[in-house]
């Protein structure tokens, strides 16, 4: 286990690096070794996401799912794979559960929202991005969407007040 760590993080660090030729071999041989290790899965899935090859990676996440269903980050770049292949409304639901498991994961309302407006759920949407600014203050485009969904909504007070903190947050950098 402790060596397969090892090799499993050497991966990783081809995966940080862009190297995904290298990573995947090493992933693979992992694999070889180990099929039920969820974090190799997931980083195949993540190259594979890449590579944009959605179905592949959607594959390679839910096998990583079905091994350890309490990851929140598995669920969150589900829902990137789904979101980036149309399916929305499965992309919804994957949020949704990593957010079940993390409430905190900022970059989940976030894409929640997003999603949401794409099914035209302007109010939930904009209730997602004030949830992803209450856990990443800082979070410049959640004010951005945000202020863009009240705009949409013709919220222009509250649209404004966002805008303003978009561009006090991009000024401070």
């Amino acid at each position: 286990m402790h060596n397969e760590n090892i090799i499993l993080n050497k991966a990783i660090s081809y995966f940080q690096k862009n190297n995904f030729k290298k990573s995947t071999k090493i992933l693979n041989e992992v694999l070889s070794k180990n099929n039920r290790q969820p974090d190799a899965f997931y980083f195949l899935g993540l190259i594979n996401i890449q590579n944009k090859q959605y179905k592949s990676a959607a594959n390679f996440i839910s096998t990583a799912i079905s091994i350890n269903p309490n990851h929140p980050a598995y669920y969150f770049s589900l829902g990137i794979t789904l979101h980036k292949s149309g399916q929305i409304i499965c992309a919804i639901k994957n949020y949704s559960h990593a957010l079940k498991i993390k409430p905190d994961l900022a970059e989940a309302h976030f894409n929640l929202g997003v999603a949401l407006l794409n099914t035209n759920d302007v109010e939930g949407a904009i209730l997602s991005y004030q949830r992803a600014i209450k856990f990443a203050p800082q979070y410049l485009d959640a004010y951005l969407q945000c202020g863009i969904a009240l705009f949409q909504r013709r919220k222009f007070n509250e649209a404004i007040a966002y805008f303003k903190k978009t561009l006090q947050l991009e000024i401070s950098g």
